[in-house]
């Protein structure tokens, strides 16, 4: 909720919002992020809330998560990430 209001604050700043869907797949996790070790399994899923200005900076709040991991799928706990990041692009 608070990602919410942070992207609604900002949307009166001359920006533009946009929002992203993507899937995915995990490569080079950390040794405990394996799915033998308690990690998360592919297929990835990617969905993202956001602002982007024409300077090419952009801010979101952005959720990634294993599709097979967790109810209905199997008992395992679902492994996923929140955040909110904000990037400036720069074209070559």
């Amino acid at each position: 909720m608070r990602m919410l209001v942070l992207l609604l604050l900002l949307a009166g700043c001359g920006s533009t919002p946009y929002f992203e869907v993507g899937v995915g797949a995990k490569v080079n996790a950390d040794w405990y992020l394996e799915p033998e070790h308690g990690g998360g399994r592919n297929p990835t899923a990617h969905f993202a809330l956001g602002l982007a200005w024409e300077n090419g900076t952009a801010c979101e709040a952005n959720h990634w998560s294993h599709w097979l991991d967790g109810g209905p799928f199997n008992s395992k706990p679902e492994t996923y990430k929140d955040e909110i990041i904000c990037t400036k692009r720069w074209t070559l």
